[in-house]
Formats: C-alpha cells, structure tokens, sequence
C-alpha cells in the first residue's frame, strides 16, 4: 500500500478491515495484523479467509491496482493475492482471467478504494 507509511495510512486499512469484516466478506478470525501484512509490501508466509465472492475481491484489488494504490511485491498481482487469500472452505482462489467486476457491490469496493486513496478522501 504506498501510503502505509503516511500519518493515516493505518488508520485507512484499519477502516476498510473493520467494514470487510462487519460485511462479512473477511473471516472473523482474521487478525487485524494479518490483514496489514497483505498490504506491507514485505514478503510473509500467511492466509486470510475471504468470505465473500471471488468477484468482490477481484474487483476491489483490481482497482487498488489501477490506481496504483498497491504494488505487487515479488511477482504478479494475482499470484501474490492468490498466495495469501482463500475461500470459505479454504481453497486458493484462481480463475482470475474470467472474473468480472459485479455491478451490484461496484458501489461499495469504490467506496472502499477511496477511503484507502488519500488524494480523494479525508480521515478524520
């Protein structure tokens, strides 16, 4: 995440993990460290239980990516979150390549992406 480092970097992840939470589409046992780590940028062994649909998260990292929000760190973007996501029944996620972005959450993963963008939103 290229402003994790920033004043309210933190505090932008840490408002998006509680509404994936509060969503459903995290695990609750996803530790709020654990979500961190994924957007660090350094190299860790982990797996997040997604609890939403593939197409949410494929749709969200997909406009992360974008605007260059987030950068893949030792290989391609969708290995990377491939590597540190899964299901519900933990199964790694693939099939990026067809995955299409819904027009029903559009709203929300938008929402989502703003708060994590410091040129289009204010934390207070």
């Amino acid at each position: 995440y290229v402003y994790f480092n920033e004043p309210d970097g933190m505090l932008r992840l840490t408002k998006v993990y509680q509404y994936l939470k509060k969503a459903g589409w995290l695990a609750d046992t996803t530790k709020p460290d654990t979500f961190l780590d994924l957007f660090r940028g350094t190299p860790k062994s982990f797996t997040m239980k997604w609890t939403g649909e593939q197409s949410d998260l494929y749709s969200l990292f997909k406009l992360l990516f974008d605007r260059k929000l987030i950068k893949p760190v030792g290989s391609t973007k969708w290995v990377v979150l491939g590597a540190h996501l899964v299901d519900k029944n933990s199964r790694p996620f693939d099939d990026w390549n067809s995955q299409k972005v819904p027009t029903t959450t559009l709203p929300v993963v938008k929402r989502l992406v703003n708060i994590l963008d410091i040129a289009e939103e204010q934390i207070d």
